[in-house]
């Protein structure tokens, strides 16, 4: 028969081994949301793996960006963008007529792990229509003369929109570096200004005046819109699905130019 302090060192031993076993192991929790790393006395470490939860966090988050566009804006009597047949009827010059924008966008939606998501947006853009030497004048219908060669003007049109487009944007190349970005979609404009904008030659000084009108302008309209972009710079087009003019129905608005953007 055993005596009692025989049993005590049993347990002692028993004791020490379990202590020197845990000491050499580590132990990881797996919980919903973290993973907590439990390490032994002898390790100095004390890693918490909690990196991955927080990028999870921070992808989850509502991005927001901003986009800057400049460009030419064209005349075209199709609402067809993918067909070239250029307005005639409003006397303007291509060249000197431009667009120029700025929308500030949030994500509203992630699609495609992380490959795609929808744009939500709210901006305003200003369009330039350099009509020369012509004169403008609405009463039923919109109509253009040419100034006088002894008073020569210089004459321009020009509409500013409040614009709310919602965008598709697409990163087929998500893990490279530098990113590219394919965004698609339609926006719609509200009109709040329109003005006429006047330079006539006086002795030797350019007299500017401006005069406010409805000019037979749409209200509203709707837009499509393509933007390709690649690091902070691309290319973007924007194309009336509504007449501009309220007394015509083939007066559609197209643009294109360049964009300054902030989407990562």
């Amino acid at each position: 028969m055993l005596k009692p302090y025989t049993y005590f060192l049993f347990v002692l031993l028993f004791t020490s081994g379990i202590v020197s076993g845990q000491k050499k192991d580590t132990v990881k929790i797996a919980l919903k949301r973290s993973n907590i790393l439990i390490v032994s006395e002898s390790d100095e470490r004390n890693e918490w793996d909690f990196e991955n939860d927080l990028n999870e966090k921070k992808e989850d988050k509502k991005e927001s960006a901003s986009l800057i566009n400049i460009g030419l804006s064209l005349f075209s009597n199709t609402h067809e963008p993918w067909v070239t047949q250029y307005n005639n009827r409003i006397p303007y010059e291509p060249i000197k007529s431009n667009n120029l924008g700025y929308t500030s966008y949030k994500t509203l939606l992630p699609l495609l792990n992380g490959y795609g998501a929808i744009y939500g947006g709210l901006g305003i853009q200003s369009h330039n229509i350099n009509l020369g030497r012509n004169i403008l004048s609405s009463n039923n219908n919109l109509a253009f003369s040419i100034d006088s060669l002894f008073n020569p003007s210089k004459n321009k049109l020009r509409c500013t929109y409040i614009q709310v487009p919602m965008l598709i944007g697409l990163q087929p190349l998500l893990n490279k570096k530098p990113r590219f970005q394919i965004q698609f979609g339609t926006s719609f404009s509200y009109k709040i200004k329109s003005l006429l904008i006047t330079k006539e030659f006086e002795g030797k000084n350019w007299e500017k005046t401006k005069i406010k009108g409805d000019f037979m302008l749409n209200q509203y309209y709707f837009n499509y819109h393509l933007n390709i972009i690649f690091k902070k710079f691309g290319l973007f087009s924007q194309f009336a699905a509504a007449s501009m003019f309220s007394d015509n129905n083939r007066d559609y608005l197209f643009s294109t130019g360049i964009v300054i953007s902030t989407f990562k």
